[in-house]
């Protein structure tokens, strides 16, 4: 169906090639802050696993790092809020601060995390008044405004992009040749070690540093059961998944590889937000299908987290996949 919009990729071509020469060549200035910044971003449109990365990131930072005060800063996606908000778990739901956001704070709360659609904005505020001495600024590959220190871009490796077409008929945000801006290459989602000399013949002609991983179940949360909030996964059980994000495959694959019998996916579009009408569907759904378990993604539950929606859930086995990477 996209092979229609074709002669409309060579407008798009030139006007992101014309936007980049212009930074290129200094013709447009970039913000440069006062702490270093570093970028996270993709070449792809839909889901390369770029949160894993950040919280991946974020992590070792706050382990090795630990007289560092790194902050989280978001465009916040999705939300129905605008300007600098600081996340807070007690304050806001996804619909203020978008589910990425929120997933990270909820992950590391001694960490400022803040959403903002002006990066510049963010940046000075998260530096002036908490105090942050480095920036990890999500989705901002294309996002030239704002100078960065490093910049890591994730690749999915179930789609790569040289295989792929520039938008609109395709998924690539940029012509292959942004990647000469990278620091770093983070190909995610490897699912066979043997693949790796492949992707790295792939990647090797932009001369950046490779690193090679694939996301596995951490834990599996079960936040409204009070009998059963927390299993390691053990695989066997029948599960029905739901989910909204950019790769609903690799979220199915994950589940299987393992070992638990997925009856079935019920799939949104990515940073779907569920309405009361959709999880009593869901509800039904799983009922019928005589599944032991109703099973999402750590993002789809912060989603739905504090929402009318989710108060539906009650009585249901429902629990979210907390993911962590395995490097090569």
């Amino acid at each position: 169906m996209r092979q229609i919009l074709l002669p409309l990729v060579p407008v798009y071509r030139g006007i992101v090639g014309l936007r980049n020469y212009l930074y290129d060549k200094g013709w447009i200035n970039s913000y440069r802050a006062k702490i270093p910044v570093v970028s996270l971003g993709n070449i792809s449109t839909g889901g390369t696993g770029k949160t894993p990365v950040a919280e991946y990131l974020i992590d070792f930072i706050c382990t090795h790092y630990s007289e560092k005060k790194p902050a989280y800063l978001s465009r916040g996606y999705g939300r129905k809020t605008r300007g600098f908000l600081r996340v807070s778990l007690e304050t806001g739901t996804a619909a203020d601060f978008g589910d990425e956001a929120l997933q990270v704070a909820g992950k590391f709360p001694s960490v400022t995390v803040a959403v903002c659609e002006d990066r510049r904005v963010g940046i000075k505020r998260l530096a002036e008044e908490y105090q942050a001495d480095m920036i990890i600024l999500d989705d901002a590959f294309q996002h030239r405004k704002v100078a960065r220190d490093r910049n890591i871009v994730v690749i999915d490796a179930t789609r790569m992009p040289d295989t792929d077409r520039l938008l609109p008929a395709g998924n690539l945000r940029e012509p292959l040749s942004a990647l000469k801006r990278a620091d770093f290459l983070v190909v995610n989602k490897v699912e066979d070690i043997a693949r790796i000399p492949e992707l790295r013949r792939r990647l090797e002609k932009w001369g950046k540093p490779l690193f090679f991983c694939h996301p596995v179940i951490n834990t599996l949360r079960f936040p409204r059961e009070k009998t059963l909030t927390q299993t390691k996964p053990e695989g066997g059980k029948k599960v029905l998944l739901f989910s909204g994000i950019g790769n609903a495959r690799s979220f199915e694959q994950l589940i299987c590889q393992a070992g638990f019998e997925v009856v079935g996916h019920i799939a949104y579009s990515d940073h779907y937000f569920y309405s009361e009408s959709d999880i009593r569907k869901i509800r039904e759904t799983f009922v019928i299908s005589e599944a032991e378990w109703l099973l999402t993604t750590e993002k789809d539950y912060w989603r739905l987290r504090g929402s009318r929606a989710y108060n539906l859930l009650d009585g249901v086995a429902f629990g979210y996949v907390e993911m962590k990477l395995e490097w090569f």
